[in-house]
């Protein structure tokens, strides 16, 4: 009677030498995933809206300690093959950006009502509890406006509303002056909301007595 370590256990099939792998495992570098992330999310923009074409953005700089909120946008002219554009991005802010520091690349999504132009944010020192976004503004009279800056990583509709600069304008009974939209999604109170890198707001101040739209 044979053991259970038996040859007839292995019948047909031969050892083979055993080689272990010491090859060390190196994690991702997070930083090198965004940045191919983003090249692939801003060539399929880019493609989508003119394919084959040299196109526009404007871009963005935000840093979570030296430069907490951007008033004025920079325009890049993407031209030639995709891995070109994102050293084009970063020249447009080169003397914003701390060379030792890596940076990220985020695209504002949804698209702003208040530009047909592809955004972008530039994001260098990041901070883990805050959040870069994009808040458009709209006002009854057709002044429009906008702007980049840090929001904590839950918000709520009057902290994106006091953000956009309508804080009095809006305050108490005079809330309901003010709509605040991500995309199709109305922001109401108390509910909150937590937003990706990038994400746009739109807010918009209706005339006094006016209702605000559904």
């Amino acid at each position: 009677m044979g053991s259970w370590l038996s040859d007839e256990c292995h019948a047909g099939f031969p050892a083979e030498p055993f080689e272990a792998d010491l090859t060390p495992l190196v994690p991702e570098d997070p930083v090198l995933q965004n940045h191919e992330r983003f090249r692939q999310q801003l060539s399929d923009a880019v493609g989508f809206l003119m394919p084959d074409q040299a196109t526009e953005i404007l871009t963005w700089f935000n840093d979570h300690i030296r430069h907490q909120i951007c008033l004025l946008p920079r325009t890049v002219r993407l031209e030639g093959e995709s891995p070109g554009w994102l050293d084009a991005i970063a020249e447009a802010w080169s003397e914003k950006l701390e060379p030792w520091e890596p940076f990220e690349y985020y695209l504002v999504t949804p698209q702003p009502r208040t530009s047909l132009l592809i955004q972008v944010i530039l994001l260098q020192n990041p901070d883990p509890y805050e959040r870069p976004v994009h808040i458009s503004t709209e006002e009854y009279a057709g002044r429009i406006s906008q702007h980049v800056r840090m929001v904590p990583s839950v918000v709520s509709k009057m902290l994106v509303v006091a953000a956009a600069g309508y804080e009095f304008p809006c305050y108490g009974p005079l809330r309901e002056r003010c709509t605040c939209k991500h995309g199709q999604r109305h922001l109401v109170d108390p509910d909150l909301f937590f937003p990706d890198h990038g994400c746009n707001f739109h807010v918009a101040l209706h005339a006094p007595g006016v209702p605000a739209d559904p």
